[in-house]
């Protein structure tokens, strides 16, 4: 094995003059020396015995089996994880198995695959001193410097003034100053001093970064037990040397022995004869690293005196002492023990440092310290060993004689350390995360206090475990509240791992091994081992952790709320103080900061605001569905149900609990909280979830309860719906639930056994079925109608579609009824909500659309049993809806049902208005999707100004300032992009921006790519022939003046799609180079497209073209689509051209069309068009004959082919409807 290794490391070392690439003996001695550092817990096998007295290796004993426990793993991590088994579990790096078993073969022990598996780590260590900037302050008063340093500095005041008196650079020197006091820290290594290793280093790095002492040197005293010699060495390990060399004859030096007085030695002549050595050349004071209250646990105990020094740094023996308790008449034991050599004894705390740092400085005043006499006789020996911590008796008699005597505090911290591994960091970890209150001191009454089993001398700090005795650790984990030892355990581990994921610092490390559930490492976990910290379970169900971002109001540095995203850009969250309507917030998501504002808020406590960010927090198309984020349908109190929040540095965190009524239905209540929310947790504005719906935010939070906001009580409020209607990223169909509700009639025979409710709910599960469509039939007892329940999203579109089925399904139940007739329906469709939370809102719906079956107006347009086609009313809402998002033109053929609120019955095809719901659920959002200006806002009008807030102002362009407006169209230029979305322009404003955008003289105004939707154009556009050189998009603006585009040059995708034109609509010689749309458009005024040209396709679906329209000349080369369109003045057709396909389905001419020379070159589509007034054709060119489809339309025709081949088509008489 050797030779290979020897092998390995040569090769590449050949000596052909190339460069040597092998590994020589300063190579191995760097990876030697490294490899003692990284991890060093992993430097030789777990449990590997040391080497005998001749160098032989003891017998290896077989190791014992564990014991069953709480920890023991039954089988060994094979990838697969309880639902319950934390997700990530750290254990100590140090062996704990007295010994391996034999090496196979391959140099790898035999059971190296057995057991837990896991990941050397390096983790921060907790600090030990409480508060070590105190004690720097403290070490102040001997911190002066004074001239005699080492070498010379340069003296800048007296260079400059030679200088100038001899006109030449001349420097000067002066003697260096230094600081004048030295420090000597010298270190007990007595075997109980391991429990203090890490304060020992903490309180070494204090004292060398504090800055006060010329030189910090550290020193190891051992000798320290009973019958022993004390020594000196510099390092551990090292040559051993005589104490007496610390002493410094000139006085300079300050001796701090750091100990804690608990080995025997300390009340004999050796330790003691050094001691009084050292006080006769320095000061010296023992640094007791106990508290106070347990010196007199140690081998000696010191007694108050009364101390001053005269001069600084002088020595101990020179001091002036009076012994702080006198009795009287007791003047000869008095002068004794004023001639007795005495040391001053302080802790660690930075007040008792202070009083001897002042003493040192020399300032003469009395200051009262604890001091050890040094009078032990020369040669005497100890009268007693050292203090040993065990104690005898069964394991509760020592548990109960260490609570006898230990604070509260010390019993609560030796419980929690029952549940995990005892070494040095993980013991201060957990005093660190589960008593915050406490003192190191607390550590030492757990220490002292007789639990531990004895330990060795000879031991590393940073690889030892220390054991509590037989029994003891059942004991303190059986005695707590908490009957399951478990739980205890748990709560301990998670609790550590919590604080360890908060405080995640760069100072001291140690070593452990982490062990990720169904992954397995290259350490192996000694059989039996216990975790010191355990992670969360992962989650079975993640909650709405995904949905929480951070919430900071101007003034405050930090985020101290959290929110929940209910969109993308929507953010629900609670505050304390009244939001200004012109104030900013900041919501933090992930790396990013991204400003808001208010859109809606509520002033009464629990104070909750709705707030809009400028950009989109979570990328929408990651947005998961639905949207926006669903309220809980029913209640949730049978189950616990889920906070969400984040910890101070970002990291998600989440409990449960269980819902309780609390001041009615507008709060609830959370008790039983699975975890204490913490100081460094932030829950309020959290969403409170079931099953990932949200019940509610969070608004107080105590340390066993919290009160949320309930959902409910937002719902509630139109004003929060109004806001959540304009500014959420959903249409308002996708967050809808629709309700069917089909009344038969009781006309006609019935199959046996059967009944007009039973043929009617057997309809509609057919009907359902065929068409692939679920849902929830509810009644349809005898005389009530069947309820058809359809859920968001897409409800919309699934009741259009059953509704254009409908027809043709009736026809077939007809084929059931003995006479043949057709079954008579009557449908009625009303729409609610989808954040609905209680059934109770969902019986609003359904008696919504009972209601409106059963009104007296729907049996007056009952239709005839031989048409197969029902009786069909919408709610007034979805007749809103519709409007809305299809315009006008949809609501044609739907007449009030009695008053207008209380519904619409369609007075047209049902099948037709089924396809129109179809079309509206399928229509791209529309809402405002950019941050907005919101001046004005107010409760009526919580969006206040929707303009788009421009780059590097707080408001749209029309509420700049006039300068600032000057600015700003100053940067603009010809070409330039413009984003003007939801602003209106008034008062000359849209001609000054024109005008920015246009070359100087009479040139048009160019535009790059134009954002206008939902803009107000107040003034007048008077630009004919302006150039759109890219996209232009007006979807849903308002054109109140005049807009005379005419002639104007659209090189990019167009679209007025919902726009509105109140006066003229002038687009005659344009050119759209690309697709042109005109959906659902309103001309108010006049609509003039004459010889406009249109290279792609062109839509005027569902449009009103409410004046003339003068559509002669047209050119369009690709699709024309004018379905549903509707022309209620005169139409104008004249030579237009049409090369690709045409519709005019269902579109409608209330005052007549001419058309002369019309070209169809494609195929045409007049199915349900609706001719009236004078309709005349002349020379139509058309690939088929017009009886194919326009005279087969209503009316009476006139058909007569020319001998050109065209057409000439009039209409005689429109007949009735």
């Amino acid at each position: 094995m050797i030779e290979r290794l020897l092998a390995a490391f040569a090769e590449g070392a050949d000596d052909d003059g190339g460069p040597r690439t092998g590994v020589g003996a300063e190579e191995i001695a760097d990876i030697l020396w490294l490899a003692a550092r990284v991890d060093p817990a992993g430097a030789r096998p777990p449990g590997a015995p040391a080497a005998g007295p001749g160098g032989e290796q003891p017998p290896v004993p077989e190791p014992p089996g564990p014991e069953p426990g709480p920890d023991t793993p039954s089988s060994p991590v094979s990838g697969g994880r309880d639902a319950g088994e934390p997700a990530v579990r750290f254990f100590p790096a140090s062996p704990r198995e007295p010994a391996g078993k034999p090496p196979d073969v391959h140099g790898q022990p035999a059971d190296a695959t057995a057991g837990r598996r896991g990941s050397p780590v390096r983790l921060p260590r907790a600090a030990s001193l409480d508060d070590p900037l105190a004690l720097m302050r403290s070490l102040r008063p001997v911190g002066r410097r004074s001239i005699g340093g080492p070498g010379e500095e340069l003296d800048e005041q007296l260079t400059v003034e030679r200088s100038i008196e001899r006109m030449v650079p001349t420097p000067v020197l002066r003697p260096a100053e230094s600081r004048w006091l030295d420090l000597a820290l010298v270190v007990d290594t007595h075997h109980s001093m391991l429990l203090w290793s890490d304060l020992v280093d903490e309180l070494r790095r204090v004292l060398t970064r504090s800055g006060v002492f010329r030189d910090v040197r550290t020193w190891q005293l051992t000798g320290t037990g009973s019958g022993a010699t004390p020594m000196v060495t510099r390092g551990r390990g090292g040559p051993p040397r005589n104490p007496l060399e610390l002493a410094d004859p000139a006085g300079r030096r300050l001796i701090l022995v750091l100990s804690d007085t608990v080995a025997g030695g300390w009340r004999e002549a050796p330790v003691q004869g050094v001691l009084r050595h050292w006080c006769a050349h320095n000061a010296v004071a023992v640094l007791n690293v106990l508290p106070e209250r347990l010196w007199t646990r140690g081998a000696v105990r010191p007694v108050p005196f009364a101390v001053r020094a005269d001069r600084p740094a002088a020595a101990t023996r020179s001091w002036q002492q009076v012994p702080a308790a006198r009795r009287a008449g007791a003047g000869r034991r008095r002068a004794a023990a004023a001639a007795a050599a005495v040391v001053p004894v302080v802790g660690v705390a930075s007040g008792s440092l202070a009083r001897l740092v002042r003493v040192v400085s020399g300032d003469g005043r009395w200051r009262r310290l604890a001091c050890l006499r040094l009078d032990a006789e020369p040669g005497a020996t100890g009268a007693r060993e050292d203090p040993a911590p065990v104690g005898g008796g069964s394991a509760l008699e020592v548990v109960e004689r260490f609570r006898a005597s230990a604070s509260p505090t010390a019993q609560q911290l030796a419980a929690h350390l029952a549940a995990v591994p005892l070494t040095l960091p993980v013991m201060t970890l957990v005093r660190r995360s589960l008593l915050r209150d406490s003192e190191h001191g607390h550590l030492a009454e757990v220490a002292l206090g007789g639990l531990f089993a004895p330990w060795g001398a000879e031991q590393d700090a940073e690889e030892v475990e220390f054991e509590f005795l037989p029994g003891v650790r059942e004991a303190l984990l059986g005695s707590q509240l908490r009957g399951d030892v478990a739980a205890v355990r748990e709560l301990v581990r998670r609790r550590v791992w919590e604080f360890m994921s908060r405080n995640r610092g760069t100072g001291p490390d140690f070593s452990a091994i982490r062990v990720a559930a169904g992954r397995a490492g290259r350490r192996r976990v000694a059989d039996g081992a216990l975790p010191f910290a355990a992670g969360p379970p992962p989650d079975l169900e993640p909650g709405l952790r995904d949905r929480v971002v951070r919430v900071r109001y101007e003034g405050t540095p930090e985020p101290q709320e959290v929110g929940t995203l209910l969109t993308p850009r929507l953010v629900l969250t609670v505050g304390d103080t009244r939001f200004p309507r012109d104030a900013v917030a900041w919501v933090r998501a992930y790396d990013r900061e991204i400003p808001c504002r208010a859109v809606w808020w509520d002033d009464a406590p629990p104070r909750v605001f709705l707030l809009l960010a400028d950009e989109d927090l979570m990328d929408p198309a990651a947005w998961p569905e639905p949207a926006p984020l669903p309220w809980a349908q029913a209640d949730p109190r049978a189950a616990p149900v889920r906070v969400d929040g984040v910890t101070d540095q970002g990291h998600p965190i989440a409990l449960t609990g269980e819902v309780v009524r609390y001041e009615g239905d507008r709060n609830g209540e959370l008790v039983r909280l699975s975890a204490e929310p913490e100081t460094w947790t932030h829950y309020r504005g959290g969403p409170v979830s079931h099953g990932g719906e949200l019940i509610g935010i969070v608004h107080g939070v105590w340390p066993d309860r919290m009160v949320f906001l309930s959902g409910r009580a937002l719902l509630d409020q139109s004003d929060f719906r109004a806001a959540m209607a304009a500014h959420g990223r959903t249409r308002a169909a996708d967050r809808s639930i629709v309700c069917l509700a089909v009344q038969p009639g009781d006309d006609g025979v019935y199959p046996t056994g059967s009944s007009p409710n039973a043929e009617a709910r057997d309809l509609m599960v057919q009907l359902m079925g065929d068409a692939g469509i679920t849902g929830r039939l509810v009644g349809g007892e005898e005389g009530a109608p069947v309820l058809v329940l359809l859920d968001a999203p897409g409800a919309l579109g699934k009741a259009g579609r059953l509704l254009s089925e409908l027809p043709g399904a009736m026809a077939l139940f007809g084929d059931r009824r003995s006479d043949g007739s057709q079954p008579s329906l009557r449908v009625a469709v009303a729409v609610g909500p989808a954040e609905t939370i209680a059934a109770g809102s969902r019986g609003q719906i359904m008696s919504e659309a009972r209601r409106i079956v059963r009104h007296p107006g729907m049996n007056r347009r009952r239709r005839p049993s031989a048409h197969p086609a029902p009786v069909l009313a919408l709610s007034h809402p979805l007749y809103e809806d519709l409007g809305e998002l299809l315009g006008p033109t949809v609501l044609r053929t739907l007449a009030p049902l009695g008053r207008e609120a209380e519904g619409w019955v369609c007075t047209g095809d049902p099948v037709e208005l089924g396809c129109a719901l179809v079309e509206a659920d399928e229509l791209p959002d529309g809402g405002i999707g950019w941050p907005t200006c919101g001046l004005g806002a107010s409760m009526t009008l919580p969006a206040g100004c929707v303009g788009i807030r421009l780059p590097g102002y707080d408001r749209c362009l029309a509420h700049l300032e006039r300068p600032e407006e000057r600015v700003y169209l100053g940067a603009l230029g010809p070409g330039s992009p413009v984003d003007f979305r939801g602003t209106t322009f008034d008062q000359g404003l849209l001609r000054r921006l024109l005008a920015a955008l246009r070359e100087p003289g009479q040139h048009p105004a160019r535009l790059g790519p134009a954002d206008f939707d939902r803009a107000a154009f107040v003034d007048d556009w008077n630009e004919e022939g302006a150039e759109f050189l890219d996209r232009a998009s007006f979807v849903r603006a308002q054109f109140v003046g005049r807009a005379r585009l005419g002639g104007s040059t659209f090189a990019g995708p167009v679209s007025f799609d919902g726009a509105v034109f109140l006066g003229v609509g002038d687009f005659d010689r344009c050119r759209f180079h690309r697709a042109a749309m005109f959906r659902r458009t309103v001309f108010r005024g006049l609509a003039g497209f004459a010889g406009s040209a249109f290279r792609d396709e062109a839509s005027f679906a569902r449009a009103v073209l409410e004046g003339s329209a003068d559509l002669n000349g047209m050119q369009v080369a690709g699709r024309a689509d004018f379905s549903h369109t509707v022309f209620r003045g005169l139409a104008g057709l004249s030579r237009a051209g049409f090369a690709g396909p045409v519709s005019f389905a269902s579109a409608t001419w209330e005052q007549g069309l001419v058309s002369t020379g019309a070209v169809f070159e494609g195929p045409v589509d007049f199915a349900k068009a609706t001719f009236r007034g004078r309709v005349r054709f002349e020379g139509l060119s058309i690939r088929t004959s017009p009886q194919d489809g326009l005279t087969d339309q209503h009316g009476r025709w006139d058909t007569h082919r020319r001998p050109d081949g065209t057409w000439d088509v009039h209409l005689l008489d429109a007949g009735d409807d």
